[in-house]
């Protein structure tokens, strides 16, 4: 006759206090240790030799979805009733030079944003603005990224500027 394998015992049932344990080594995992500074966010993505590929990846792992705050000089602002990047929720696109990386004769080294603030924001050219809201995606080629929800903040106490609160839905001069 054939000997019987022996099997593992089954597990044990998971205790309350294992339960905790294993949800907070699941948010330590998912919390990312990826920088949210502007500059050390730039010189994160697109700094050093970073592919196309592995910048994707790079946000999609530690920056996609985090809320940031960040300033900025606009570039140009519109309203739109429905956009490709932001939805059919109606905003104002603004494009904002965030800083620039490096130097390269074959590609632009500026890095901008895609800010998606309330409908009927009124920016102009050249205003210097602080934004807060969620990374959205990054455009590997232009070196943009898009950030949806956000809101404006005067960018210091000593120097007035436009502001808006999204949740207010007001929008007016500091």
């Amino acid at each position: 006759m054939a000997a019987t394998p022996l099997l593992p015992p089954p597990p044990a049932p998971p205790t309350a206090d294992s339960a905790e344990h294993a949800d907070s080594a699941e948010q330590e995992a998912s919390a990312s240790s990826a920088p949210t500074d502007q500059q050390a966010a730039i010189e994160d993505l697109f700094g050093g030799s970073r592919t196309g590929h592995e910048i994707e990846a790079a946000f999609e792992q530690d920056y996609a979805g985090r809320r940031v705050e960040w300033t900025g000089e606009v570039e140009n602002s519109r309203s739109y009733r429905s956009d490709h990047d932001f939805g059919d929720v109606p905003g104002t696109k603004t494009t904002v030079r965030l800083g620039s990386i490096g130097s390269s004769r074959l590609m632009s080294n500026r890095i901008k944003a895609v800010v998606d603030l309330l409908v009927d924001t009124d920016l102009a050219r050249e205003d210097e603005i602080q934004f807060s809201g969620t990374l959205l995606r990054v455009d590997r080629f232009t070196r943009t990224l898009f950030v949806r929800d956000a809101d404006l903040h005067p960018c210091n106490d000593e120097t007035p500027g436009r502001w808006v609160h999204r949740a207010w839905g007001f929008t007016g001069w500091r």
